[in-house]
């Protein structure tokens, strides 16, 4: 069990550490761009209230989008298989999250988003 716990804080501190969008006042307002671009994924808006729109260039098999929750742990999970998809936000509660975008289990991808 110490493995698992050690392992998920492991990859919640690197996913972590790669974000780079969103800066946290001492308020804890979140002051972002609008959309997070790379030369792979787009991810807006930021904040959001209940839908993201995930962007890629060129979906390909095999490609994730993986939110997780403060503690690092996995919360949703879904597959990206067209050049745009809508994640919806279901019963997750309002903060901060972060996520990875997966091609093929590698990580081209990764940040923070805010759900308000």
């Amino acid at each position: 069990m110490k493995i698992i716990f050690t392992i998920v804080c492991i990859i919640f501190l690197s996913v972590s550490y790669r974000a780079q969008s969103v800066i946290i006042s001492e308020s804890n307002s979140v002051i972002t761009n609008d959309v997070k671009r790379t030369k792979y994924v787009s991810i807006y808006p930021n904040p959001s209230a209940e839908v993201l729109v995930i962007k890629v260039n060129e979906p390909k098999t095999g490609m994730e989008f993986i939110l997780y929750n403060q503690q690092g742990q996995a919360v949703d999970k879904l597959s990206i298989v067209e050049k745009e998809t809508q994640y919806l936000r279901r019963n997750l509660a309002k903060g901060i999250y972060t996520f990875s975008v997966l091609n093929n289990k590698e990580v081209v991808e990764s940040g923070k988003l805010v759900f308000e």
